[in-house]
């Protein structure tokens, strides 16, 4: 295995080294950093098949082969890592298996104060389904690998008249399951007059995406989708705290996917500007709808508070073809402590959150069934003493192809504590999520509290907790709202045994409950890493 794991370090570093070679000369002025490096893993779960009765226990072994690149110089940048882990698993070795990840980006600058070429990519495993475990992780072998690739020119000018923001890039998603898959482009253009601007003042905020499902997989319709926003305003600029200005709104989703067809329009409207202070701006329109059919006139506002270079707020209202829309984000940083609260509406097409209800039935026993599938046989094994099991359906949440827009409304609150030693990061998140087609309702909660204190220069040690609780098909009284509760604790202690040997022991307990009760499991981990940097 040790053998297996040089040699994937070897042929990485000839790919980098054929990475180099297609720099440009004038952007050769610069150094690599190589750093491979060797892991190894014992882990050890009480249930690692995560079962709510029969649990199997397991020591896991892994042995991780990895790479560390860097590349800077003044025209281009290049950073690289990645990784290939092989398990064992000690209760069966059938489960033994490998994985790996990359996290690669890059920029070049095509000549100075020109147009930057950017290139990423990215695998990591992913839960197969989130539905049956949304924490699946390679220990407990539940995951897929996901591949993600983009490419694309990024431009960015101004000066004191003007500012302008614009993009075009490419994009693709490869799943090993074949769900989720995609591939198209996108393109952004933004700006905004300069602080010179003396008669006139305007701004641009628009997107167009063109996304396509693989035609070659067939598990998939080979559907496409294009979304696109446009909103402008431009106004002149008076003596006074007043300017008026005319805004412009026009958002348009199509294509093949469902949802693609929705009834939408385009607005426009006078407005008025308010510069309340030398750090506030208010922004209020009415705006004219095109189709009356769609939406009724309404008010839009938007305001602006920037007191300092630490602190700012951004709020907005505005109506889209699915109703009242909000966008917020608040950033406050002091010496010690930071905060960052946002709200975005957003929509998504071929991702990874379509599920459907499936139905199968299963031998199970007559009397003090609880709901296990672990007491209950498939239909077509029946048991030995078929008079004491009956045949009972279970119902069940199955990934499938998502070929329909959603709307997802995310809420998200970051605040971090930073003492002399310790730190203290508390993180938010909520994912209200709307099938525009199926009008399919999920909603998703995250809480996590993470303490990290320095214990030496050497040594280190975080605790964490975390809370998680889902909800699928929340509104369907005949579907199966299915809801997850997630609770999490672990504490890592890390060591530097070496310049270049660290070496960490974590402890985690996690307990599901489901109101699907074949999911509920409880599970206790214990995980000894050591890592060589050469």
């Amino acid at each position: 295995m040790a053998i297996m794991a040089m040699d994937m370090v070897r042929k990485i570093n000839k790919k980098l080294l054929v990475l180099s070679l297609l720099i440009p000369l004038k952007a050769q002025a610069g150094d690599w950093t190589f750093t491979p490096n060797l892991g190894f893993d014992e882990t050890y779960s009480d249930n690692v098949e995560l079962k709510v009765i029969d649990q199997q226990s397991s020591f896991v072994s892994q042995m991780i082969a990895g790479l560390n690149a860097d590349y800077k110089s003044k025209q281009a940048n290049i950073t690289f890592t990645g990784t290939k882990s092989f398990l064992n698993y000690s209760h069966d070795s059938e489960l033994n298996d490998d994985y790996r990840t990359l996290n690669a980006d890059g920029s070049l600058a095509l000549w100075s104060e020109g147009p930057i070429l950017i290139a990423g990519a990215s695998i990591a495993n992913v839960s197969r389904n989130d539905a049956d475990n949304s924490f699946g992780d390679i220990i407990s072998g539940d995951t897929v690998e996901s591949e993600n690739y983009n490419v694309g020119l990024q431009y960015n000018i101004g000066n004191t008249l003007y500012s302008v923001q614009s993009s075009l890039m490419y994009n693709e998603t490869k799943t090993e399951d074949h769900l989720g898959e995609s591939a198209g482009y996108s393109v952004s253009l933004g700006g905004k007059n300069g602080s010179a601007a003396r008669n006139i003042f305007w701004q641009l905020s628009s997107s167009y995406s063109d996304r396509e499902q693989d035609a070659f997989n067939p598990q998939t319709s080979n559907n496409d989708g294009q979304h696109y926003i446009v909103d402008a305003q431009i106004g002149a600029i008076t003596p006074w705290a007043i300017n008026p200005f005319i805004r412009f709104y026009d958002e348009d989703v199509s294509g093949t996917a469902a949802g693609g067809n929705l009834a939408t329009t385009s607005s426009w409207g006078p407005g008025l500007r308010w510069l309340a202070s030398p750090h506030i701006i208010i922004d209020l329109s009415y705006n004219y709808v095109a189709d009356e059919t769609v939406s009724d006139d309404y008010v839009a506002a938007n305001i602006n508070w920037e007191p300092s270079g630490r602190t700012s707020l951004v709020a907005g209202y505005n109506k889209r073809f699915f109703g009242d829309s909000y966008n917020f984000d608040f950033q406050h940083k002091t010496r010690r402590i930071t905060n960052k609260i946002s709200y975005t509406e957003s929509l998504s097409v071929f991702d990874r959150s379509n599920y459907q209800e499936a139905t199968s039935e299963f031998w199970c026993p007559s009397e003090n069934f609880e709901g296990n599938p672990d007491d209950c046989f498939p239909v077509n094994q029946p048991p030995d003493n078929q008079g004491d099991y009956q045949l009972i359906p279970v119902s069940s949440l199955v990934l499938i192809e998502n070929n329909e827009y959603s709307l997802n409304k995310r809420l998200s609150w970051s605040s971090i504590l930073q003492l002399s030693r310790t730190s203290f990061t508390l993180n938010i998140a909520t994912n209200n999520r709307e099938s525009l087609e199926s009008n399919i309702f999920d909603d998703y909660y995250d809480a996590s509290l993470t303490i990290n204190r320095k214990i030496s220069p050497r040594s280190n040690l975080v605790i964490s907790g975390s809370f998680r609780h889902t909800i699928f098909d929340k509104n369907n009284p005949e579907g199966i709202n299915q809801e997850d509760y997630y609770r999490t604790v672990s504490s890592t202690y890390s060591i530097n045994l070496a310049s270049s040997l660290l070496s960490n022991f974590t402890l985690r307990y996690i307990d599901r409950e489901s109101t699907n009760a074949r999911y509920s499991y409880d599970e206790i981990r214990a995980s000894l890493h050591i890592k060589k940097d050469f």
